[in-house]
């Protein structure tokens, strides 16, 4: 299946895999775009290579049918098994990408791993859109032939029922093979709960959609996890320690100020982790990067001690936390998802009124009451 940017093919491929699960067909998934996270970004060919041998994986496990999504109809053309497969694209008007566009980048839909509009800057959503359209009219030129499912007026499993439909006229594996005795399902782990929870939101994730999406019962997942709480807390922690921050700045007072912008864009990310940070208990994964955070900062300002270090720091990571769970659940500001100017100011002005009165700090820990005490610490760094 190709498509544009945005119109919806992950996530109506991956609800028509589910839809074949359930029917016991042995099925295989693959999203194209994910085998690119690389920079630079890699050939085509090489691409292609790493989807055959994919395929060929899948189809030695004893998957029958392969649903694989792409934006490039080149990279969505491999063999599986004895034919070469149906092709469809999917398609949707510009008022449904528009919607789309900025509902991944409120964070309302899945988190596709590497998606470049979850929590985006306007500038970067307003450029996607403009993309998109070009993205439709050059495969419509590319694959005139193709059949094609409109998206636009209908949800993901109507969708995926379509295209289903298409299929089922068209592949042998479809046409032919019985339903199995049951549902297949992948291997389930520690890992995929934790991702998908993490996929479904922090804020909003609960046991039984978690074990819904995973195909098992409730009960199967406590067998890696405890409870819904600690869950919560290990896909936190997962989401953490998976956050690229790039803080580039030398001179210190920048580099607290990218501490809080970057801050609250992994807030915007993932709703919900502003407790785990504040409150823990913390994973050692976590208390590793919140170290080499006082680390990265003295060196950059040795005329502090670890206290001082330790307050400036965590006083902006915890002002940030909660002024980005503020904007992000009450949408008071135009685009909740990228910090104001005022928040910058006042970042910097909470910054120099903590350095003016560092002589009196007090030293008594427990007077430090706001902030992730047991993580970030001085006895630590």
């Amino acid at each position: 299946m190709i498509g544009l940017t945005a119109v919806g093919k992950s996530t109506a491929g991956w609800h028509a895999l589910r839809t074949l699960w359930q029917e016991g067909r042995p099925a295989a998934f693959v999203d194209a775009q994910q085998l690119g996270f690389v920079h630079p970004r890699p050939s085509d060919a090489f691409v292609r290579a790493q989807i055959s041998i994919l395929l060929h994986g899948y189809q030695r496990a004893g998957a029958t049918v392969a649903l694989l999504v792409s934006r490039d109809p080149v990279l969505a053309r491999p063999r599986f098994g004895e034919g070469a497969g149906a092709l469809i694209r999917l398609a949707a008007d510009p008022d449904a990408l528009a919607r789309r566009v900025e509902s991944r980048a409120r964070g309302s839909s899945a988190l596709p791993a590497g998606d470049e509009l979850r929590a985006a800057p306007a500038p970067t959503r307003r450029a996607v859109l403009p993309r998109a359209l070009r993205e439709a009219e050059d495969l419509a030129r590319a694959c005139p032939d193709l059949p094609v499912v409109d998206s636009s007026r209908q949800a993901a499993e109507a969708t995926a029922a379509a295209l289903l439909e298409h299929l089922r006229s068209s592949v042998l594996a479809l046409r032919s093979l019985p339903p199995g005795p049951g549902t297949v399902r992948l291997v389930l782990n520690r890992d995929r709960i934790l991702e998908t929870a993490i996929a479904q939101g922090l804020d909003r994730f609960s046991m039984a959609g978690v074990s819904r999406e995973l195909g098992v019962t409730d009960m199967a997942l406590y067998r890696y996890v405890g409870s819904r709480e600690e869950l919560y807390s290990l896909a936190a922690a997962r989401a953490h320690a998976t956050f690229q921050f790039r803080l580039e700045g030398t001179d210190w007072r920048a580099h607290l100020v990218e501490v809080a912008e970057q801050t609250w864009q992994l807030a915007a990310r993932h709703p919900g982790i502003e407790r785990y940070l504040l409150d823990g208990p913390y994973h050692p994964e976590t208390l590793r990067v919140f170290d080499a955070s006082i680390a990265g900062f003295r060196a950059l300002a040795p005329q502090f001690s670890a206290d001082q270090a330790y307050v400036l720091l965590s006083r902006v990571v915890s002002f940030t936390l909660a002024a980005a769970d503020n904007a992000l659940s009450r949408r008071w500001q135009p685009d909740p998802g990228e910090p104001s100017a005022l928040f910058r100011w006042t970042v910097e002005a909470l910054v120099d009124g903590m350095v003016g009165r560092l002589d009196d700090l007090p030293t008594d820990p427990s007077a430090r009451g706001l902030g992730p005490e047991s993580a970030i610490s001085p006895s630590r760094s």
